[in-house]
């Protein structure tokens, strides 16, 4: 006899409960709106605040905050200060609403491809995944495109089990507006309609490159006219000057530090050292493109230094703990000891000294980064586990085909920023992996809980089939 305890059904019962009771923690901006601001978040909302007084997506005095930022986010914030005031509340309880249907969509994708079970576990994971959380808090661009990127695979998985106009348009509509969110989702569009192409032209349908065509139009019809824009303002075919920002701040630098063995502040002096730029947003965009030229030379010249950060940087977007932004949340300063940095690194009497400090400070110092990082590492081996099963065992191309493309997905969002790179690139890949990770969990032990035994991922895909 099933216990109601066991019941997927009770379990996604609980996951709207805890999905809703989220939505208070907009209570946190609502009561101090300056809580809603990191760093980047100034030129999102500036750009917003002008589009909404002179129509006009630029600062002024600030010429390169409108190339850098791509017009997505700010003409969300816009909406809603449009309708409901500037008040960045507002916004983040919309984003905490978006970061709640993000988790349903992981549910719904998963309960079609290969269970009940599998959906609720995976919706959990996520959830409760304190970055995506914390992501969610701050007028920042990653929740709108975790949302958008989320979607795009279930539209995508539509269409695999149904072939209808309806998915195949609205995925490209997606896909054409993931770079305007955010550019890295320029690249990451197309490595997905080149994919979509390769799986209809292995699955022999009739004019197999039709679908992927008409995805790219859609794409290009709502990015194209931004590198016009732009091409208009610079005189310089781009997306946006992003690119050139991270050679100049981030790439050039860190690969510098790495071959001088110098600390990454001087190596920013050094690169800086030509230009002297008080302050980036202030530049004329020529200039910042001669300051990028000459941050490739750098990095051509310190091609191993630049390899060791880029590794460094993917190491950093995988487990920068999110508790460093949680806890002044909450009223908490955090200062990390370098404990579990050192004991990585094989310095075992510097790791010896900082576990004595931290200690003197309290356990819960210590044991804060052990936890965040056990369960990090967790995560992360569940969701490989779950991949491999999948790949090793489903015989639906279908489900394999989407696993595939996450995985891929997942690779390219973590690899990509490189040094310039942190746990707020992490959380696109988020959903992914709990996904992932939720196979990995009943492929492990728990089995499936509305039939008592362990999932077959074959045996559920192809029952939809």
């Amino acid at each position: 006899m099933r216990r109601w305890f066991t019941a997927p059904g009770f379990w996604f019962a609980i996951l709207l409960v805890f999905l809703g009771v989220k939505q208070a923690l907009a209570l946190f901006v609502f009561r101090q709106p300056g809580n809603a601001f990191l760093p980047d978040s100034f030129g999102y909302e500036d750009l917003a605040v002008n589009l909404l007084q002179r129509a006009s997506f630029d600062v002024p005095g600030e010429p390169m905050v409108g190339l850098v930022r791509t017009p997505g986010y700010p003409v969300f914030i816009a909406g809603i200060y449009a309708l409901a005031g500037r008040i960045p509340g507002w916004v983040i309880f919309v984003q905490l609403i978006l970061d709640a249907l993000t988790a349903l969509l992981i549910w719904r994708i998963a309960r079609e491809y290969f269970s009940e079970t599998v959906g609720v576990i995976g919706a959990f994971i996520y959830a409760i995944s304190l970055n995506a959380t914390v992501g969610a808090l701050y007028l920042l661009s990653d929740t709108l495109f975790t949302f958008l990127l989320v979607g795009a695979f279930f539209l995508l998985s539509r269409y695999w089990r149904a072939p209808e106009r309806r998915w195949l348009i609205s995925l490209g509509v997606i896909l054409g507006l993931l770079p305007l969110v955010r550019p890295i989702g320029l690249y990451l569009a197309v490595i997905w309609i080149v994919f979509f192409a390769i799986k209809q032209w292995r699955d022999s349908i009739k004019r197999w490159y039709r679908q992927p065509l008409v995805v790219g139009l859609l794409c290009a019809v709502l990015v194209a006219p931004w590198i016009l824009r732009n091409y208009a303002v610079t005189g310089r075919a781009m997306f946006s000057a992003a690119e050139a920002m991270n050679l100049y701040c981030c790439f050039a630098p860190a690969a510098l530090a790495e071959d001088a063995k110098i600390p990454l502040l001087d190596a920013r002096a050094q690169v800086d050292a030509p230009f002297r730029f008080q302050s980036l947003n202030t530049v004329e965009p020529r200039q910042l493109f001669l300051a990028a030229d000459y941050a490739i030379q750098i990095i051509l010249q310190h091609p191993l230094g630049y390899a060791k950060a880029h590794i460094k940087g993917v190491f950093a977007t995988l487990f920068e703990p999110a508790y460093k932004q949680w806890l002044p949340l909450v009223g908490s300063e955090y200062t990390a000891s370098g404990f579990l940095a050192k004991l990585m690194s094989l310095d075992l009497r510097g790791a010896s000294a900082s576990l004595s400090e931290t200690t003197a400070s309290g356990w819960f110092w210590l044991a804060l980064p052990i936890l965040n990082l056990s369960y990090t590492i967790a995560e992360y081996l569940l969701a490989a586990w779950g991949a491999w099963k999948i790949f090793r065992r489903s015989s639906n191309r279908q489900a394999l085909a989407l696993v595939l493309l996450g995985v891929i997905t997942i690779l390219y969002l973590v690899v990509a920023p490189g040094s310039g790179g942190g746990l707020r690139f992490r959380i696109p890949a988020e959903p992914l992996i709990a996904l992932l990770a939720a196979v990995g969990v009943t492929k492990i032990n728990l089995g499936s809980m509305s039939q008592g035994k362990p999932l077959s991922v074959a045996s559920r895909t192809n029952a939809h089939d």
